[in-house]
């Protein structure tokens, strides 16, 4: 990596997304990024668009295939999703019409989720040079060969929400240091791009905190603000490095215990899942061994053109090179298959049906996103 280069990609993360309406979801594996961001459609289109003083209409516009599935998965099964693949970055899209009254016009908004490994190797990850890090981001999985790649909204989103799961032993502890150690990062990234003021990130923030259904009643009871306190160090760095709109939310979803039943539906689910995955790493794998056979043929005809043999002799050499390179590859182990059930046969919550969760937090967190959003 070279200054020039990185300045080109940062030119061309701020050309090609500086118009987008990008919301990033930020936060650990399994945290609850993408089911946040689906239930945020669902709370559109079933209670904020119906029963809004203004008038609105809502579109859908990108993502449908991920909210099928994760809200198919939920409401007709209970299932919440498996974790994002970390080569992936799902994005849904919606548009907000306000027909009539004092609303915002029309907002398109696009939500950026991310995997827990990308964000552990990327935002957590220990760098000495904060040069690398924006340089690993905005390149990071570019296999299209695009002006960026698939993650450069982390640095140029305008609306930022940071995810704190409720669910372990010791979150306030735990999840504010991962908070913190982001938000720092980020902080960084910023200065580097110039879109920072005086050093600090001036975009809006929303504080979410989920599976707050897993907390015991005494703090249950405590309002997103009350939560938030208990978390002093993120509260530190927020006020080192964020000089924007921050506000905090607090979601959950009604869950119950698996049955023997639903464990099998579940373990069916996530080995077709985990097969599909396994396929597609294969099919990756056959495809550059493809690649390989073809440019070994090609090197060797080249090469022996270069030293005055014959067309016919250099097809010879470039067959006998594609050869030995196919056998090269036919002694190397084949993968299998292989899923083990017995890991995941332990019974874990799953959604009660029908279908409750916090929805008024959703309604007030989509007012949040389009005011923001809109400024």
């Amino acid at each position: 990596m070279n200054k020039k280069n990185l300045d080109q990609l940062v030119e061309n993360a701020r050309s090609e997304l500086h118009d987008e309406n990008l919301v990033a979801f930020l936060g650990e594996l399994k945290s609850g990024k993408t089911v946040v961001s689906c239930l945020l459609k669902h709370a559109l289109f079933n209670h904020f668009v119906p029963k809004s003083r203004e008038k609105y209409e809502a579109i859908v516009t990108g993502g449908s295939t991920i909210i099928n599935e994760t809200l198919g998965g939920m409401l007709k099964d209970g299932l919440f999703p498996q974790g994002t693949w970390p080569i992936t970055s799902p994005v849904i899209s919606m548009e907000i019409h306000t027909i009539k009254g004092r609303g915002p016009g029309v907002v398109k908004l696009i939500l950026r989720d991310m995997s827990g490994e990308n964000y552990i190797k990327l935002l957590l990850k220990e760098y000495t040079n904060p040069e690398d890090r924006l340089y690993d981001i905005l390149t990071f999985h570019n296999v299209e060969k695009k002006p960026v790649g698939p993650l450069a909204h982390l640095i140029f989103a305008k609306v930022y929400v940071i995810i704190i799961d409720c669910s372990g032993k010791n979150p306030w502890e735990e999840e504010q240091a991962y908070a913190a150690q982001m938000i720092t990062a980020l902080k960084q990234m910023k200065e580097l791009v110039r879109d920072s003021e005086n050093g600090k990130i001036r975009n809006p923030i929303a504080i979410v905190f989920t599976k707050t259904d897993e907390l015991d009643d005494k703090t249950r009871s405590l309002s997103a603000e009350e939560l938030l306190k208990k978390m002093p160090e993120l509260i530190s760095i927020l006020k080192i490095s964020h000089d924007g709109n921050l506000k905090c939310f607090k979601m959950f979803v009604d869950v119950e215990e698996e049955t023997p039943e639903d464990i099998q539906v579940r373990i069916k689910r996530d080995e077709a899942v985990a097969r599909k995955e396994f396929e597609r790493k294969l099919q990756e794998r056959n495809n550059s061994r493809e690649k390989a056979i073809a440019k070994a043929g090609s090197d060797a005809k080249n090469k022996a053109i270069a030293e005055g043999r014959n067309e016919q002799q250099a097809d010879v050499e470039a067959e006998e090179a594609r050869n030995a390179t196919k056998d090269a590859f036919r002694n190397e182990p084949e993968e299998e298959f292989h899923f083990d059930k017995a890991s995941i046969s332990r019974p874990i919550r799953k959604v009660k049906l029908p279908l409750r969760y916090s929805h008024p937090q959703y309604i007030k967190f989509i007012s949040w996103l389009l005011q923001n959003i809109k400024r």
